[in-house]
C-alpha cells in the first residue's frame, strides 16, 4: 500500500521577485483542482485556483506551481492544498474491489486529515482538559462586547458609555489590570499622566530625557553624512557621536542672522561651544563651530572652556582673500604726540561683508622708506566710496616715513610681500573691566584652535584680552593666515601656571586706543610659537616673555612699543632667528632673560630704528650676531646697553661671564679681558650727562706694549684723539680712542693691548666712588672686573 508522509500541506511563504511564475511546493499533489495559492499584494490578499494556477513538474515529494499571470516585486505567497470534501468514486455493488481505488481512497482521507489538522492549528481552542468556549447566539451577543464571567465562559456585555467630550471621561484605560487616573489634557487631548510629560516636552530630546530613554545621534541615521547628523544633533542639543577622522562642523549662521542683539549673538556662540565641548566621539579631527561671513559683534560676553570639554574649533566662513596693497600715507593726530591716522590704497575693493570695526592685517609690507613699520593688524574706522581704501589708526614710538613705493610679488620669510589679509568672518567685542578678562578664557588645560578668523575688539573697549590661557597647560593654536586685534590689554595672554600659544602666518596689531599695553604677554610659564608672524601697534611691547616662560620666534616682523619691541623679563631661553624688532624704544630688551638670536650658521635677528637697539640687565644676556640698521644712536652703529650684570655676546662661543656694570672707588683701576676681533666699547658713568666713548680695532698680534689713554675735560674729542692724552705707542695706528665731554670730576678709560690680549681699565679720579656701564658692539667679549 502506498503511504502519505506527514506534512502540513503548505508551503511558503514565497518573497517573489518581478515577473516570477514558478514557485516549488514540498508536498504531493493529490488533486489538481484542490491545489490554492494565497497572495499578498500591497496589504490585500487573494486566494487563486485554476485556471489562474496549474502544477506540473509533479513527482512523489511535490511539484511546481506555475502563476497564469506574473509576479510582482514584493508580493507574498503561500502554496497549499485544499481537498474538496466531496467523494469522487463509488466501488460497484458486489463487483471487484481494486487495489488502485482502496489506495487512493486512503491516501485522499489521510491528506484531507492533514489539511484539517493545519488549519485547526490557527483556532482559537480551549486548553487540554476544559470544555470548549461556545459563543452567544448572534442575537444575543450583536452591539456587544465579549468578556468572560467568573466561570471563564464567553458572555456579552453593553460597551461603556463615553461622554461625547473625552476631556470629561472619568478614566483613559487599564494599565497592568489597573484603571489609569487621567491627567489634564495636551494640546486638546486627554493623556494618562504618565504620558502627559512626555507629550508636553519641546522636543524629543526632552521627550526621551522625560522617559529616561538615553539619544544619541550617528552619521548612520543620516545616510552616513556626518555633516548632516552632527547638525541636526545640533539643532536638536542632543549629543553627536563623531566616528570619522576629518574635522565635522556645525553651522551656526542662520541662529546668529536671528539674534536681535550682542547678548542673543553671545547666547547663540555659547550653547553652540558648550554643545561641541559635550560631544563624544573618537577619531581624529575636531566637531567645530564654522562661523558665518562678516562682522559678529558679541559685546563685552565671554566664552569660557575648561579641560573637560573637547577641544574647541572655530574656523571661519572660507580663506580669508588677499588684496595687493598699493600705498600708504599717514598723518598725525594731533593733539596725540604718537598717534597717527594711515590711510592705506589696495589694488582692489574691499568685499561687501567689511564694515568699520573690521579687523584685517597688512602681510609682510615691503618697500622703501619705512614701509615695514606698518605691518600687523587693523581695525578699519572708515572705508573709501569705491571700497579701494580703508583707514585706521595706531601708536607709533618712532615716527615712520611712508613709503613712496610698495613692492608686490615677491616672496620673503616665507610670506607673499605687501598683501591685505581680509579673513571672512571677524569676530569682535569690548569689555570695561579687568573683571572681564578674556573674550575667551581656556581653564586649567582647556585646548582650543582656530582657523582663517579675524578676532578683535571695538574701540570702547579699555579692558581685557581676546584670548586668557589661564594655567594647567591650557593651549590656543591660530592656524592659517588669522588676524588678531588687541583688546584694551592684549590679544593673548599667558598666565597663573602657564600656557601655549601658536600662531603661523597670522597678523597681530593694536590700534590707537591709550591702552593696549602688548600683543602676547606670557608669565608664570608657558610657551609661545610665532612663526613667520606680522606684528605692531603694541603701546609697551608687542611680545613680553617673563617669569619662567620661553618663546620661539621666527621669521616675524614686530614693531613699536615704548618700553621694548620684545620684552624677555626673568624668563628661559627666547630664541629669536632670523626676525626683525623695529620702530621701538629698544628692540629687544634682554632683563634677566637669555634671549638667542642664532641658531649657528646665518641666521640672525635685526634691530630697525629702535631708539636703543638692545638692552641687557640684569643678568640678561643676548647672543648675537644681532644686526642693526639705523637704530638712533650717537656715533656708534647700535646702543648696547649692559646694566647691573648684562651681557652681550656676539659669537657663538661660550660666553666669559662679564659686561658687568662695574664700581670704581676714588683713585682706585678696574680693568678686565677684553676679547674678540673688532667692534667698539661704549663705556657711561651714571654720575654725569654725558657719554664717554672708545672705539677699538684689533691690532697685530706681534705687536706688545702698553697704551693709555687719558679722557679730555671740558672739550669734544669726537673722532680725535683726546687733548692732553698719551700719545698712541707701537705704531698702533689702528687703534683709535674718542671721547665726549663731561660735565663732572675726571675718569680715565684705558685700553691695554699685550701681544694678543686687550685690557679695558677704568680708572676714576672723581673724589667718590662712580659706577659704569659698558656696551659691547661688534664682535667683542668682556671678562670680569678685578682690581
Amino acid at each position: 500500500m502506498a503511504t502519505l508522509p506527514e506534512n502540513d500541506r503548505i508551503a511558503g511563504p514565497f518573497l517573489a521577485a518581478a515577473g516570477q511564475v514558478d514557485f516549488p511546493a514540498d508536498f504531493p499533489l493529490i488533486k489538481a483542482e484542490g491545489l490554492r495559492v494565497s497572495r499578498e499584494r500591497n496589504g490585500v490578499t487573494v486566494i487563486l485556483k485554476a485556471p489562474d494556477i496549474s502544477a506540473l513538474n509533479l513527482t512523489a515529494g511535490g511539484f511546481v506551481c506555475r502563476l497564469a499571470a506574473p509576479s510582482q516585486a514584493g508580493d507574498r505567497l503561500f502554496v497549499f492544498s485544499e481537498l474538496p470534501p466531496a467523494r469522487g468514486r463509488a466501488h460497484a455493488r458486489n463487483g471487484a474491489v481494486r487495489t488502485d481505488t482502496l489506495e487512493g481512497d486512503a491516501t485522499e482521507a489521510q491528506a484531507q486529515l492533514q489539511e484539517q489538522r493545519r488549519d485547526l492549528g490557527r483556532a482559537l481552542v480551549a486548553p487540554v482538559g476544559e470544555a470548549g468556549i461556545t459563543l452567544p447566539r448572534a442575537a444575543a451577543r450583536a452591539g456587544k462586547t465579549a468578556r468572560f464571567d467568573g466561570a471563564g465562559n464567553v458572555v456579552a456585555v453593553d460597551e461603556p458609555t463615553w461622554p461625547t467630550d473625552l476631556a470629561d471621561a472619568p478614566f483613559i484605560g487599564v494599565e497592568g489590570g489597573k484603571i489609569v487616573p487621567k491627567a489634564a489634557p495636551v494640546n486638546g487631548s486627554p493623556v494618562s499622566a504618565a504620558m502627559a510629560a512626555v507629550i508636553a516636552a519641546a522636543s524629543t530630546a526632552g521627550a526621551a530625557a522625560v522617559m529616561g530613554v538615553p539619544m544619541m545621534v550617528t552619521a548612520a541615521q543620516f545616510a552616513n553624512n556626518p555633516a548632516v547628523a552632527a547638525q541636526a544633533a545640533y539643532a536638536a542639543n542632543l549629543p553627536y557621536l563623531k566616528e570619522v577622522d576629518t574635522d565635522v562642523m556645525i553651522d551656526v549662521g542662520p541662529d546668529l542672522a536671528a539674534a536681535a542683539d550682542a547678548d542673543a549673538r553671545a547666547a547663540v556662540l555659547t550653547n553652540a561651544f558648550n554643545w561641541t565641548g559635550r560631544a563624544p566621539g573618537g577619531g581624529y579631527g575636531s566637531v567645530g563651530v564654522k562661523m558665518p561671513q562678516g562682522l559678529i559683534d558679541v559685546g563685552a560676553n565671554r566664552f569660557l572652556r575648561g579641560r573637560e570639554q573637547r577641544r574647541l574649533y572655530l574656523e571661519a566662513a572660507g580663506a580669508p582673500s588677499f588684496i595687493d596693497l598699493t600705498s600708504i600715507s599717514s598723518a598725525p593726530v594731533v593733539p596725540s604726540v604718537s598717534e597717527r591716522e594711515v590711510t592705506f590704497g589696495l589694488a582692489s575693493a574691499l568685499p561687501a561683508y567689511v564694515t568699520p570695526d573690521y579687523w584685517i592685517g597688512l602681510q609682510n609690507p615691503v618697500g622703501n622708506n619705512d614701509a615695514v613699520a606698518f605691518g600687523g593688524s587693523w581695525r578699519i574706522r572708515s572705508i573709501g566710496g569705491d571700497r579701494k581704501s580703508f583707514v585706521a589708526r595706531r601708536h607709533f614710538r618712532v615716527t615712520p616715513v611712508d613709503p613712496t613705493t610698495i613692492t608686490i610679488g615677491g616672496t620673503s620669510r616665507g610670506l607673499v610681500e605687501s598683501k591685505v589679509l581680509v579673513p571672512q568672518s571677524c569676530l569682535i567685542g569690548a569689555w570695561t573691566s579687568a573683571a572681564e578678562e578674556g573674550m575667551f578664557t581656556l581653564l586649567d588645560g582647556a585646548v582650543a584652535q582656530s582657523k582663517w578668523m579675524g578676532f578683535g575688539a571695538r574701540d570702547t573697549g579699555a579692558e581685557g584680552c581676546i584670548v586668557q590661557i589661564a594655567g594647567g597647560a591650557g593651549r590656543w593654536e591660530s592656524l592659517d593666515y588669522e588676524v588678531w586685534g588687541a583688546a584694551g590689554d592684549r590679544c593673548i595672554r599667558v598666565t597663573f601656571g602657564g600656557g601655549d600659544f601658536y600662531i603661523n602666518r597670522g597678523c597681530m596689531g593694536a590700534d590707537s586706543r591709550p591702552t593696549g599695553s602688548e600683543l602676547i604677554g606670557m608669565q608664570g610659564g608657558g610657551f609661545s610659537g610665532v612663526i613667520r608672524a606680522t606684528m605692531g601697534g603694541a603701546r609697551v611691547q608687542q611680545i613680553s616673555v617673563g617669569q619662567g616662560s620661553g618663546a620661539y620666534i621666527a621669521q616675524t616682523v614686530m614693531t613699536g612699543g615704548s618700553t621694548a619691541v620684545l620684552n624677555c623679563i626673568g624668563s628661559n631661553a627666547v630664541l629669536v632667528y632670523p626676525s626683525t624688532a623695529g620702530y621701538g624704544e629698544r628692540g629687544i630688551l634682554a632683563d634677566a632673560s637669555r634671549v638667542v638670536a642664532h641658531s649657528g650658521g646665518t641666521s640672525f635677528a635685526t634691530t630697525l630704528r629702535n631708539n636703543l637697539g638692545l638692552d641687557s640687565v640684569r643678568g640678561g644676556d643676548v647672543v648675537g650676531p644681532v644686526t642693526s640698521s639705523g637704530d638712533a644712536t650717537a656715533t656708534w652703529a647700535r646702543a648696547d646697553m649692559l646694566r647691573d650684570g648684562g651681557r652681550y655676546v656676539t659669537r657663538n662661543v661660550n660666553p666669559v661671564d662679564g659686561g658687568r656694570s662695574v664700581t670704581v672707588a676714588d683713585d682706585q683701576v678696574m680693568q678686565a679681558v677684553l676679547g674678540g676681533t673688532s667692534g667698539e666699547i661704549r663705556v657711561t658713568s651714571r654720575h654725569n650727562t654725558a657719554d664717554r666713548f672708545v672705539a677699538v680695532v684689533k691690532a697685530s698680534p706681534s705687536v706688545s706694549g702698553l697704551v693709555f689713554v687719558r679722557e679730555a675735560i671740558g672739550s669734544d674729542c669726537r673722532d680725535t684723539i683726546a687733548a692732553g692724552a698719551t700719545a698712541l705707542t707701537d705704531g698702533l695706528t689702528n687703534l683709535k680712542a674718542l671721547a665726549l665731554p663731561v660735565n663732572d670730576g675726571r675718569k680715565t678709560f684705558n685700553i691695554w693691548i699685550n701681544g694678543a690680549t686687550y685690557m679695558l681699565q677704568i680708572l676714576n679720579e672723581d673724589g667718590g666712588p662712580r659706577t659704569f656701564d659698558i656696551t659691547l658692539t661688534g664682535d667683542l667679549e668682556l671678562g670680569v672686573f678685578a682690581p
